[in-house]
């Protein structure tokens, strides 16, 4: 039961990053697209798998994200664009939440809310620094081809193997028939040595 609570909490929030993802593509200097589908990728992939399959089908997903999913890689122009626009974004909410007039009652979860909301700034800086790479757009471009070229000989490899399996049953059940054949004209053959042998008998 908790972990489906987990999981429609999960698919709730990445639907509601994909919207306002989707938005962001029509004003991209309000809501940064690449962050919004970031966290829809993360919420699905842990949320739901068949709705994790819709998104990293869709056209957006193919267009925004797979060059990331694919290098684990920005140009350094593209994570200061990101971090901009998610810094920005999450301080509006902190920024209302400590003002004084608001919420006067509730100063624990005014604290609350803000102290997560700073997490959320801090854990996309520590890991748009640290744990993605920085490169060129040029060498993003090559870091994707070869990531294509990858998946076009995974491709060639599976569909070659796909084609040798029914070969090989193939042959094995050629073995099979043969084999059975062979055990079949050898019991012919001492039947009939055999009725031969009794023939002479039967003569001498």
């Amino acid at each position: 039961m908790r972990k489906k609570i987990i999981n429609a909490i999960l698919i709730a929030v990445g639907s509601i990053a994909l919207v306002l993802g989707t938005i962001g593509i029509f004003i991209p200097g309000i809501l940064p697209t690449v962050p919004f589908y970031l966290l829809t990728l993360i919420c699905y992939s842990k949320g739901s798998a068949r709705f994790n399959r819709r998104f990293i089908s869709s056209k957006p997903y193919k267009k925004y994200l797979e060059p990331f999913a694919k290098t684990h890689a920005m140009t350094k122009a593209g994570k200061v664009r990101v971090l901009t626009l998610v810094t920005i974004l999450v301080s509006i909410p902190i920024v209302m939440f400590l003002i004084p007039v608001m919420m006067k009652e509730l100063l624990a979860v005014r604290i609350a809310i803000v102290a997560v909301l700073g997490l959320v700034i801090l854990g996309h800086w520590i890991g748009f620094v640290f744990f993605i790479k920085t490169v060129t757009k040029e060498r993003l471009l090559e870091m994707l081809a070869e990531a294509k070229e990858k998946e076009a000989r995974e491709l060639e490899e599976k569909e070659a193997a796909t084609e040798k399996q029914p070969t090989e049953i193939a042959e094995v059940q050629n073995e099979k028939v043969g084999g059975i054949e062979a055990a079949n004209s050898e019991v012919q053959n001492e039947k009939v040595g055999s009725i031969d042998i009794d023939n002479s008998e039967e003569k001498s």
